[in-house]
């Protein structure tokens, strides 16, 4: 039963739309790290994936460091 509460709570996150979000706003990923409080390792091990999958709450913190929906950064599957 946890495997499938994961499998729930992951999602693939969008990198693409995350760059680009990040140069429209002028941030760095230490910048967004600091803003959505998650360590730049975390940042770094998201970014450095092909297909990353995520946690819901990680993705939510990162779309309120980037004042967006959620539901821009991550891909539907």
């Amino acid at each position: 039963m946890i495997l499938q509460t994961r499998e729930v709570n992951n999602m693939p996150l969008n990198i693409d739309k995350l760059n680009e979000l990040l140069v429209e706003k002028e941030l760095n990923y230490s910048d967004l790290a600091e803003k959505a409080n998650i360590s730049k390792t975390q940042i770094s091990r998201i970014v450095n994936k092909n297909n990353p999958e995520v946690r819901l709450k990680t993705i939510s913190a990162l779309s309120k460091a980037l004042g967006v929906s959620y539901k821009e950064l991550y891909i539907s599957k």
